[in-house]
Order: structure tokens, then sequence, then C-alpha cells
């Protein structure tokens, strides 16, 4: 008896999976340790070749995380290393510009496999008066500085529902007034960074919350 194969996807058959690997994340501020610093850490890049090579295409990649919102970018600094603000003026238990990144932060994670999709943590939690500047200042650095990989998408602020506990907010503070704040960001992202090289407005993903549970988040 012979087995013959069906080219076409029969109706109601799921849409095709990926041979991705799932994907994983790593936090901002700790980029450097996968990365490697002046030298390459030669383990993980290793690790994500022969994953790309089992399966085809490399997995997706997450950076941001709790410290994504502590991060700011600094485009004099020129160092292999997350920089520690001595001197942070932004809110919260760890303030929003504990620490700062350079264009080497985006220049080693080209290490990784070519074409390796990214998504790329953006910071909510600074509100200062430049906050605008602060976030299309990385999302720049970011779109320009990742030239071997492929840069997905942005995700602006990490479980903001746990923002008055942590400091980043007083007040009023609920899924309403995140969604306003989303949007503001996102718009000059969308405009400054985004819409001038020709990348749409989908381009975006919402905060990941730490729960939704009888919450507005």
């Amino acid at each position: 008896m012979s087995i013959s194969i069906i080219s076409a996807q029969p109706s109601g058959a799921s849409q095709l999976i990926s041979p991705s690997f799932a994907g994983f994340g790593i936090e901002s501020s700790n980029v450097f340790s996968f990365t490697g610093a002046d030298s390459a850490n030669t383990l993980s890049i290793n690790l994500l070749n022969n994953l790309a090579n089992y399966t085809g295409t490399p997995p997706h990649l997450r950076i941001g995380g709790n410290t994504q919102d502590y991060i700011l970018y600094r485009d004099s600094y020129n160092d292999f290393a997350v920089g520690r603000n001595l001197n942070p003026v932004g809110q919260g238990a760890n303030p929003a510009d504990l620490f700062y990144i350079g264009p080497k932060f985006f220049q080693v994670l080209d290490r990784f496999p070519g074409n390796m999709p990214i998504t790329c943590g953006l910071s909510l939690a600074y509100s200062q008066s430049d906050y605008i500047e602060q976030i299309t200042s990385m999302a720049k650095a970011a779109q320009t500085g990742l030239s071997n990989l492929n840069l997905v998408s942005f995700e602006i602020g990490n479980e903001p529902d746990l923002y008055l506990q942590n400091g980043f907010r007083t007040g009023t503070w609920d899924g309403s007034a995140y969604t306003q704040e989303w949007l503001s960001r996102a718009a000059a992202v969308y405009s400054g960074v985004l819409q001038p090289v020709g990348i749409g407005n989908n381009f975006f993903e919402p905060a990941c919350t730490a729960s939704t549970a009888g919450s507005s988040f």
C-alpha cells in the first residue's frame, strides 16, 4: 500500500509552528555576562549557534526584565560593562536611573547568531522631565546598533502592576494610567525612531505583568 503526501494544509489545521527554540530572556543588567566583555563568551555563543544549526533558525531572545526599568542609555559611555549611576535622581526603591549603558551594549549582542530575533526592553519606570529623550535615545541605539541581529519589537516597561509597591509611581496608578503613559512613550518612539526608517507602529509589546488577578491591569 502506498501513502500519498498531501501538500495542501487541511482546512481547520493549526498554523505551522516555527522550528526555532521557543526563546528565552536575559536581564538587561546581565547581558555582558552572556556575551562577554572585550572578549567574547564562547560558551554562550556556541550554545546559540548550536541551537540555530540544529533547528535551522536562531531562538528569539528578549533583553529586558526587572532591570530594563533601572537602565538608561548614554552615548558617551564606552565601556564593556553596565555602569552604575552614583547620583541617581529617578524615583523607586531601586532608582529608575540606577544603571546606564552605552554603544558597547548593542555591539556585544551582535556576537550572537545572525538574524536572531530580538525583543528589546525599554524603561517605562523613568519619569523625570527628560523621559521622552531617554526612551527614544535607547530605542535609537538599539535600532542602529543591532546590525547583525533582527530587532523585531520593543517592550516598554516591566511588571507595571508593581510600580506602586516598588516606588516607581505614587498616587493613582492603575491600568488606565499605565495605558496612557505607555501610549505616550510608544508614540514618541514611533515618530522619532521607527517611522523615519519605514518601520510600522505595530512594533511594540505591552509590559509583562507580575499578576493581573483582581486588578485593572
